[in-house]
């Protein structure tokens, strides 16, 4: 199997991550990646939320290590929230200039956009905390396909985080809306457990799927073997891993990847 070309779901201290961006340089050096991209947590995140001066932060160090070093590029991203059953993200339009690559999942602990508890209460607390232990009914996995999938539709999103983590989903319907807006499928190595659910589903469909980390903490993670493990037990082909012994494309929000 061919190396992955980078990591694009990393995290540092400007959000919940414990690594400064020499710690990611480093990671990213030890596995021979040409790329990585930090994306940290977004502007709905209750305890940890990014800022544009942290935006910013990470803008020019970024800047800086891309001036000295050709071999090993940064990439500046975010990882959204869901915040809104009519498919609103903690991401404004005028925001999206700033990054290279967006990154959206669902998460605890964010500000949902709505005044109603009965919202409140189905998408930030009963997926988050009741629907692992009491399961999820047919229709509040509807309605989070439709959320997820008016997401898709309305923003321009690279990456889809860690599908069916918490947020249950019809798998199926939402990777055939990925293949259709050109969004990557994540195999996230920190939640293959709940991928290992809908894979077969994923597979189904064209859409394309990445390969990352979801790096919090260098010294607890250090490389994307059991990734290349999942890609290898399911014989995903190498063709539809988008940053397996190639480069992945982005879309061209305005920051300064430049690719599209």
């Amino acid at each position: 199997m061919n190396k992955f070309f980078g990591d694009y779901h990393t995290h540092t201290t400007m959000s919940d991550g414990k690594n400064s961006v020499s710690d990611l340089v480093r990671y990213a050096e030890k596995n021979g990646f040409s790329e990585i991209a930090i994306t940290d947590h977004g502007y709905g995140n209750v305890a940890c939320a990014l800022t544009d001066e942290k935006v910013q932060t990470l803008r020019r160090e970024a800047d800086k290590h891309n001036a000295q070093n050709k071999d090993l590029k940064i990439l500046i991203g975010v990882e959204a929230d869901f915040v809104g059953y009519d498919g609103s993200i903690d991401l404004t339009e005028d925001r999206f200039q700033a990054f290279d690559v967006v990154t959206v999942g669902f998460h605890r602990f964010v500000k949902i956009k709505t005044k109603k508890f009965s919202e409140w209460f189905g998408l930030e607390f009963y997926n988050g905390f009741l629907a692992k232990r009491f399961g999820v009914s047919e229709k509040r996995r509807r309605k989070n396909t439709d959320m997820v999938v008016s997401a898709l539709e309305r923003y321009d999103v690279d990456i889809l985080a860690h599908i069916n983590h918490y947020l249950k989903v019809d798998a199926k319907r939402v990777g055939e809306v990925c293949a259709k807006r050109g969004t990557y499928v994540e195999m996230n190595q920190k939640h293959l457990d709940v991928l290992e659910e809908v894979i077969d589903e994923l597979l189904e469909t064209d859409c394309l799927f990445i390969a990352n980390s979801d790096n919090h903490d260098v010294k607890k993670c250090d490389n994307l073997d059991k990734v290349a493990e999942f890609v290898e037990r399911h014989n995903i082909p190498e063709s539809r891993v988008v940053n397996l012994g190639k480069t992945p494309t982005f879309k061209n929000h305005g920051g300064q990847n430049g690719k599209s």
